[in-house]
């Protein structure tokens, strides 16, 4: 992905907020944040008291259509910091600034947060040719977050994504993965169980670009009493792309009558020759499974937290999944 250092906007009038703001009144953008007000999420970023002079490797013109909100860290002093990955294992909460991460072609890498620190993360991440990665984001305190995701794989890249995450006063995950080349490829792993009156928004598009592309989605999400939960989940595959097989799947366990849930899966193809599906359940859980684990001797308070427990078991993979389903336990208990 070219470096963007001279962006078109640059040159002209407007301020880069203005421009933000501009984008951000599209019918798209206003859809993706119908659950969360934006300035919630804002909020949460404070004031640097500098000035933004380094984009990183950042395409700010695409950016800006793509999910301006982005680049609201500029607006308030934070530089986007490159940092040449080469093979090592990289702890994400260790940061203060947004971030563009480079995976030399070839190279592998992990990366991982396992607690939500100051206003969550902004990460653009560049895989290379034949390169993977393994990011893993646990969310499991009660501190309110922003996660902005946007991942870049070149071909035969390989990218695993692991999400846990139990929700908050203001929790917010926004998740741009492009498949820019054939080959590559992408799995999702994410699971929530998502804490009494807390709140849990996640917005995710996978951009297939290229032919012969794959990814495969899971999404699990338990939500307790007087939760809100929202889901939004896009594959877009471009036009002259063949051979694409995609694949996202939404699962929703809501624990109590009161806990809100909205999910909406979507499927945006403009070409032929490809494999595809999406879906997405809102249930509780199974009487049948809870009357036979009670007539079996099992106090009925365990057996839910067992079946529900099972549920996300089934989207939760990767190094930090064990500290996630003790945590999970706890909240279903």
């Amino acid at each position: 992905m070219a470096s963007r250092l001279d962006p078109s906007w640059w040159q002209g009038d407007a301020s880069l907020e203005d421009t933000i703001t501009e984008a951000m009144q599209s019918p798209h953008h206003r859809e993706r944040w119908k659950y969360t007000r934006p300035q919630k999420a804002f909020d949460l970023v404070t004031p640097n008291d500098a000035d933004s002079t380094e984009f990183g490797n950042v395409d700010i013109d695409e950016q800006l259509k793509v999910a301006p909100d982005a680049l609201f860290p500029l607006l308030q002093g934070y530089n986007i910091t490159t940092i040449e990955a080469g093979t090592t294992d990289f702890d994400l909460s260790k940061e203060t600034n947004p971030v563009c991460v480079d995976v030399a072609p070839n190279d592998r890498i992990q990366i991982h947060r396992e607690h939500v620190t100051g206003f969550g993360s902004f990460v653009w991440l560049n895989i290379g040719a034949n390169a993977s990665a393994e990011v893993s984001l646990n969310a499991l305190t009660d501190t309110p977050f922003w996660d902005s995701l946007h991942i870049y794989l070149q071909r035969d890249a390989r990218l695993v994504l692991n999400i846990h995450n139990l929700g908050a006063s203001v929790a917010r995950q926004d998740i741009q993965i492009h498949c820019e080349e054939p080959g590559a490829d992408v799995t999702i792993n994410a699971a929530a169980s998502v804490s009494q009156s807390a709140h849990l928004d996640q917005q995710v598009t996978l951009h297939h670009k290229a032919p012969n592309t794959a990814s495969r989605q899971q999404f699990h999400t338990a939500a307790a009493a007087k939760s809100q939960v929202t889901f939004n989940g896009r594959i877009h595959i471009y036009e002259q792309c063949p051979g694409v097989d995609a694949h996202l799947s939404n699962k929703n366990l809501a624990l109590a009558e009161s806990a809100t849930i909205n999910t909406k899966p979507e499927l945006e193809i403009y070409t032929d020759d490809v494999a595809c599906s999406h879906g997405a359940t809102v249930g509780a859980l199974d009487e049948a499974e809870l009357f036979y684990c009670v007539s079996r001797g099992i106090d009925p308070e365990l057996a839910q937290r067992m079946l529900g427990l099972g549920f996300l078991k089934t989207a939760s993979n990767g190094p930090l999944a064990e500290s996630a389903q003790n945590a999970f336990e706890g909240v279903l208990a």
